[in-house]
C-alpha cells in the first residue's frame, strides 16, 4: 500500500553458495561443515580413521574443476581440535576425498637394567619412529645391541639402531615392530701397580686393581 510520500525500494542479492561433495571412502569417514557454502567461507573437515587405520600423510584432498575445464587443488590445513582440517571455499564446488592407510604397531620389549620407549606406539609406514634408551646406574648398552625387528613375508628382519645423545630413529616398515636392547654392567676402572724397592724384593698379587680392592 502507498504510504503519503515517495518510496526507495533495495535489493540485497544473497552471496552465490558452491556444494561440497564427498567422494566414497573406506577405512574411515569424513564430517564435513558446511555441506554448502560461499566463496572464500572455511569449510571444516572432521576425520575418523577405522581402528587399526590412520590417515595417510597429505592423504586429505580437496580439488575443483576451473572454468578451462582443469582441476585444481585447494590448500588444506590442520583445524584447531585433533583430526580436523579447513580449508577456504573457492569460487567452485569442490570434491573432498581422503585416503586411509594401515597403521602397525611399535612395541618396546622389557629389558632388565635400563629402559627403551619409542614415540609413536602405533605409525602408517615411512612414519618416523624416535626410540629412546636409558641405563640404569653403573650399566650401559651393550654394542650392537639396540635393534628393530618386523616380519617381511614369512622371514623376521632385524635391522641395528645407532644411539645419538640416547636416542634413535627408524621409518615405519609395513608391519608391526619390536625394538629391543641389552644392558651390561660398566666394568670397573682400573690402576696399573708398580715396585720399586732397593735392598729386597717385592712380589705383587696383581698388576692392576680397581679402587677399593
Amino acid at each position: 500500500t502507498m504510504p503519503d510520500g515517495d518510496v526507495a525500494i533495495s535489493v540485497t542479492k544473497d552471496a552465490k553458495t558452491y556444494e561440497v561433495k564427498q567422494a566414497a571412502t573406506t577405512n574411515g569417514k569424513l564430517e564435513i561443515s558446511p555441506a554448502t557454502t560461499a566463496e572464500g567461507a572455511t569449510v571444516t573437515v572432521k576425520v575418523t580413521p577405522d581402528a587399526g587405520y590412520a590417515l595417510k600423510e597429505n592423504g586429505l584432498k580437496v580439488t575443483y574443476t576451473d572454468a578451462d575445464n582443469k582441476e585444481q587443488t585447494v590448500e588444506v590445513k590442520a583445524g584447531t581440535e585433533a583430526n580436523t582440517y579447513t580449508f577456504a571455499m573457492p569460487a567452485y564446488p569442490v570434491n573432498v576425498s581422503a585416503e586411509f592407510v594401515k597403521e602397525y604397531k611399535v612395541t618396546a620389549a622389557t629389558v632388565d637394567n635400563g629402559t627403551v620407549t619409542v614415540d609413536p606406539t602405533a605409525a602408517v609406514e615411512g612414519t618416523e619412529v624416535t626410540v629412546t634408551v636409558k641405563a640404569a646406574d653403573n650399566y650401559q648398552l651393550k654394542a650392537d645391541s639396540l635393534t628393530y625387528s618386523y616380519k617381511s613375508g614369512e622371514d623376521t628382519k632385524t635391522e641395528k639402531l645407532t644411539l645419538t645423545d640416547g636416542k634413535a630413529t627408524f621409518k615405519m616398515p609395513a608391519a608391526d615392530v619390536t625394538v629391543d636392547a641389552k644392558f651390561e654392567a660398566i666394568p670397573a676402572k682400573t690402576y696399573g701397580i708398580t715396585s720399586d724397592v732397593t735392598n729386597g724384593a717385592a712380589n705383587l698379587s696383581v698388576k692392576t686393581a680397581a679402587m677399593g680392592d
